[in-house]
C-alpha cells in the first residue's frame, strides 16, 4: 500500500524523536512524501510502516533501510 502525504506531513526529525527511533544524517530537514508498506515499492525518502499480516513487516525492515 502507498500513502501519498500532502503538505503537512511530520518532519523525520519530529517523528524519530517521537519514536524514540535513530535518525540518518540524510533524512533530517526532510519529509516523508509517501507511507509505504510493502518494500518492493520503497523509493528513497519514504517511510516504511512495518504492518503484520500473511508476513510480519519487521522482518523486512533491514531491506526497507537499504532502500532509503
Amino acid at each position: 500500500m502507498i500513502i501519498p502525504l500532502k503538505c503537512g506531513a511530520i518532519p523525520y526529525e519530529r517523528l524519530a524523536h517521537i519514536l524514540h527511533a535513530p535518525l540518518p544524517r540524510s533524512l533530517r530537514g526532510g519529509v516523508p512524501t509517501r507511507l509505504v508498506t510493502h518494500t518492493g515499492e520503497i523509493q528513497e525518502g519514504d517511510l516504511f510502516c512495518a504492518l503484520k499480516g500473511k508476513k510480519d513487516g519487521h522482518d523486512y525492515i533491514r531491506e526497507a533501510c537499504e532502500r532509503g
